[in-house]
């Protein structure tokens, strides 16, 4: 369990809107792993308000958020309201090697989905230019399996990328249960 600060202290007890930050420094243990720290890294944790409380926003939370949404569209409501973020929880992570590579990799992977589906629709339109008869279905199997599917993944890679540590639910302003590995908990604690 962490500790937690206003971040803006100036603001309104009744906002509905958080801004935290960790207390006291965090110990060079990587809390996903419990190994030595390679680098850090300063990002907030993103929270978004559910029947729940206030939840971590994952790839896992975005997506359900989103398939609840598809759920609830009626042609009377045609764009239903979807969870948007109201907490944010800054904090120094401690990285291992593990954790500083799979940002790498889920990063890379984010990039090159959105730059596939690009070339691959400029290079069918040089090929449309350059013969007649380049089958328009060819073009229906690029587009719409790199625009909702291939942006959809390159956003949940992106999101992934950026979920350092674990996190249960906001309850209150002022403590946050952290998802760790028990050597991270043994350096917090002594």
């Amino acid at each position: 369990m962490a500790q937690l600060k206003k971040r803006h202290p100036d603001l309104s007890p009744n906002t509905k809107f958080w801004v935290l930050e960790i207390a006291a420094s965090m110990p060079p243990v990587c809390a996903a792993h419990g190994r030595p720290e390679v680098e850090r890294r300063r990002y907030p944790l993103r929270f978004m308000q559910t029947n729940s409380g206030r939840i971590q926003v994952t790839a896992c939370t975005e997506l359900r958020a989103f398939a609840l949404t598809l759920a609830k569209v009626r042609p009377w409501n045609p764009l239903p309201n979807m969870p948007e973020t109201n907490a944010y929880l800054f904090g120094d992570w401690a990285l291992c090697t593990r954790c500083v590579q799979r940002f790498r990799r889920l990063q890379w992977t984010s990039r090159i989905l959105m730059l596939s589906g690009i070339i691959l629709i400029a290079a069918y339109t040089i090929a449309r230019m350059l013969v007649n008869d380049l089958l328009v279905p060819f073009f229906l199997l690029i587009a719409p399996g790199w625009f909702p599917i291939g942006i959809a993944l390159a956003g949940l890679c992106f999101i992934a990328a950026r979920t350092y540590v674990r996190c249960e639910p906001l309850v209150d302003n002022s403590t946050v249960l952290i998802h760790a590995h028990p050597d991270f908990a043994a350096a917090v604690r002594g």
